[in-house]
């Protein structure tokens, strides 16, 4: 009797241990495929109007089967396809990256090959599939920094 009380508690016990799935940090899934940047727009403030103009971003022909790889250690690289912009960009062009302030925030150094600045980005939305990031471009005028020059958004889609 004890051994049949034995087995009984013993397969209650393993049937009851259901495999808990844990889901993947925006980290994994970042690292997890290459991201393709599939649409953006900009806002540039009009002191004329004193509002804010906003345009979409045109994607180059060059640069639509452009990707960005999030690898280990925060290392990424940008890779241009096959259709390349010049003679000299080369099969991968690194970067850093990272996300702070609770996966709220962004960074991307170093990829000016693909965005032209070092990127500290808010991230408005992100899915297993795609992330929308939001960051502004600092200039300066008379050596005095602005910060309403220009306002990126992008979206980049999982391939």
């Amino acid at each position: 009797m004890r051994y049949i009380f034995l087995l009984v508690a013993t397969v209650l016990v393993v049937s009851s241990c259901d495999k808990v799935e844990v889901p993947a940090s925006k980290q994994e899934m970042l690292r997890n495929g290459q991201w393709m940047l599939t649409s953006g727009s900009t806002k540039v403030y009009n002191a004329a109007t004193k509002k804010y103009d906003t345009t979409a971003i045109v994607i180059d022909e060059c640069k639509k089967d452009d990707r960005l790889v999030f690898r280990e250690n925060y290392d990424g690289v940008h890779t241009p396809g096959e259709n390349r912009c010049n003679a000299s960009e080369t099969a991968e062009m690194p970067f850093r990256w990272g996300l702070l302030d609770d996966d709220r925030k962004m960074y991307i150094y170093d990829g000016k090959s693909f965005f032209n600045l070092d990127v500290n980005a808010e991230v408005k939305e992100f899915t297993e599939g795609s992330f929308t990031i939001t960051y502004n471009q600092y200039t300066t005028v008379d050596n005095v920094p602005r910060t309403d020059t220009v306002m990126y958004t992008m979206t980049f889609k999982k391939i």
